[in-house]
């Protein structure tokens, strides 16, 4: 009998323990995930604007009424080692004339 009690009071003991271990787990997995939460949707988004914003961003990228700067539309002598593809699809090497679209490089054959 004495070892029968001994034993339920065991299995109390770790009951309590694992429901603590269980309680104190659920409150960190509910503050990760609060603070998730936050860091995707805080305060800041509330209004929604800066989805609002990096979406425009993105349509008018799309539909070209973004005006790039006029550096990145001119096209500017660079030395070339690694063979590229032009414009027209063919390859490149040596002294080519080279600007930015926004997205890629864009080669030109340098004729002198």
């Amino acid at each position: 009998m004495d070892r029968m009690a001994e034993g339920t009071e065991h299995m109390v003991i770790e009951t309590l323990l694992f429901i603590a271990f269980v309680v104190v787990v659920g409150a960190a997995v509910v503050k990760a995930y609060e603070w998730y939460h936050d860091v995707l949707y805080g305060p800041y988004m509330q209004n929604g604007s800066i989805e609002k914003e990096a979406a425009m961003i993105a349509i008018s990228f799309t539909l070209g009424l973004r005006q790039l700067p006029a550096a990145a539309t001119a096209w500017h002598l660079c030395t070339v080692i690694i063979p590229r593809r032009t414009i027209t699809g063919r390859l490149v090497r040596g002294k080519v004339w080279r600007r930015r679209d926004g997205r890629h490089w864009l080669y030109k054959k340098f004729i002198a």
